[in-house]
């Protein structure tokens, strides 16, 4: 194909020797230059189109991870929560539990002074009350948190 080019601008610069015989033949030698450059642009532009394609899909596939990063995060937040509130709610009625335990051994102390209650119920009251509840689970054993520490 370059040769059936190359007649076509032969052809020209023959057509324009023909109809401009004074036209200078280092202004002919430069038209006919730029016309034989030009194809050699187009790789240039198929590189830089093939770049810009790249890059395209790499912030595609970035955009992709961010987007899944999201996902795991936003449920990793969700189960997280979900734990916390849930081991609330447990310390909570364990708390109830043990406020009632001390109004029982409280109760006990009482019926012992009135003569109602022997001496090993009050203290083995008095023993449970006195335990201690358990403290809330601590959150530090999940991801998120190994993440930020």
């Amino acid at each position: 194909m370059s040769s059936l080019f190359e007649r076509a601008l032969i052809l020209r610069s023959e057509r324009l020797r023909t109809y401009a015989p004074c036209a200078h033949p280092i202004l002919l030698e430069n038209i006919i230059s730029k016309y034989k450059t030009r194809p050699l642009l187009r790789p240039l532009l198929h590189a830089r189109a093939a770049a810009q394609s790249a890059a395209l899909a790499q912030s595609s596939i970035a955009a992709q991870n961010e987007a899944l990063t999201l996902r795991r995060l936003n449920a990793e937040i969700i189960n997280t929560y979900a734990n916390a509130a849930s081991a609330y709610e447990s310390w909570q009625s364990a708390r109830t539990a043990a406020d009632a335990m001390q109004h029982n051994a409280e109760l006990m102390a009482r019926a012992y002074s009135l003569g109602e209650a022997s001496l090993s119920e009050t203290l083995n009251a008095r023993r449970l009350a006195l335990e201690p509840p358990s403290p809330p689970p601590s959150l530090n054993s999940t991801p998120a948190r190994r993440a930020i520490a």
